[in-house]
């Protein structure tokens, strides 16, 4: 018998603008799913309220917690792109840097279409008042070996 994906998902306003959700444990595929739910839940909020109140551009997604990355797992985080591209948030991922050559080449491969940072920290200093960057399906930044 399997065993579930042991994972915490936290939901965060790290600045005005930002939405971030911190994710540390397994990331498989029922975390992922969990992940995406949760994501989709913070987009109707922003879409039905906080848009136009808090002008929430862009959703982090940090992963800076995550210890192990299950088959299948990260390629979902492409459904929470497409819904956000839909309600004009960008989505981009922290806390990959550090061991991105680490990871295997699959997950490298999805991480490479999202804009990616280093740090949350980072990514609220460079897309602070970038509310353009929530452009549909776009990548802002490659994975650079300066970022890694």
């Amino acid at each position: 018998m399997r065993t579930p994906d042991r994972v915490q998902l936290a939901v965060e306003t790290p600045s005005a603008g930002f939405r971030l959700i911190r994710v540390a444990g397994a990331l498989g595929v029922e975390a992922a799913a969990r992940l995406v739910r949760l994501a989709d839940m913070q987009l109707q909020v922003l879409g039905v309220v906080g848009v136009a109140r808090h002008a929430v551009g862009h959703l982090l997604v940090d992963l800076a917690g995550v210890g192990h990355f299950g088959p299948g797992a990260v390629e979902t985080l492409r459904h929470v792109r497409h819904t956000a591209a839909r309600a004009g948030i960008g989505v981009h991922l922290t806390g990959c840097g550090g061991r991105l050559t680490l990871l295997p080449v699959r997950v490298r491969q999805v991480l490479t279409e999202f804009s990616t940072f280093p740090s949350v920290e980072e990514a609220v200093a460079e897309l602070d008042g970038h509310a353009d960057i929530a452009e549909l399906g776009t990548r802002v930044e490659k994975v650079r070996p300066d970022r890694v």
